[in-house]
């Protein structure tokens, strides 16, 4: 079963729907006309599906719509749903070539960035585990969750996450491959 709503664009006021009662909060206010706004659907979809399915089908979006807005030397790029499936997919299988399969862990030390998701859509997608380090964390702080998670892959953001790797790299049996995202800080 599928209901479509229709929300107003309203950033100031985020609104929620509540399972268990069906009703919407913070609840409308009676004396502003919602009906001016442009509005945006929204899809409740009662059947579960992976979070990859979702990703699959956005891929048909309409080209102008935009997946990912993202800001690289002063600029904002944007990706549409079709660029940005076809990231996640290059990343699933530039993994899958390394030899990754199901259920093994890839450790990524990262900030917030478009391509820590695609990267995470590209390892779930395989049925492998995302295991997210904080950049932020110390060299010691990384070892002791890469020797207790053991992942077969780890992905560093960039040169100043690499050499945090390079001195605990003896002591982390289990990575068998390191890729870094930006290795020339551009």
């Amino acid at each position: 079963e599928e209901v479509t709503l229709s929300v107003p664009l309203d950033r100031k006021r985020m609104i929620k729907l509540n399972p268990r009662k069906n009703a919407e909060f913070p609840p409308r206010s009676k004396s502003v006309d919602r009906l001016d706004r442009p509005c945006y659907p929204v899809r409740i979809v009662s059947e579960k599906k992976p979070i990859t399915q979702h990703l699959v089908e956005g891929r048909n979006r309409p080209a102008k719509w935009i997946a990912v807005r993202f800001k690289r030397h002063k600029q904002w790029l944007d990706l549409s749903w079709e660029d940005y499936y076809r990231s996640c997919e290059a990343c699933g299988l530039g993994l899958s070539a390394l030899g990754l399969l199901a259920g093994d862990r890839v450790a990524v030390v990262s900030n917030t960035r478009w391509e820590w998701g695609a990267l995470d859509f590209g390892i779930l997608g395989l049925g492998a585990v995302t295991i997210p380090v904080y950049q932020s964390n110390r060299a010691e702080e990384i070892e002791f969750i890469l020797q207790n998670s053991e992942p077969r892959v780890l992905v560093l953001e960039d040169q100043s996450q690499f050499r945090k790797w390079e001195t605990i790299a003896k002591r982390c049996k289990s990575v068998e491959h390191v890729i870094v995202i930006n290795a020339f800080n551009d």
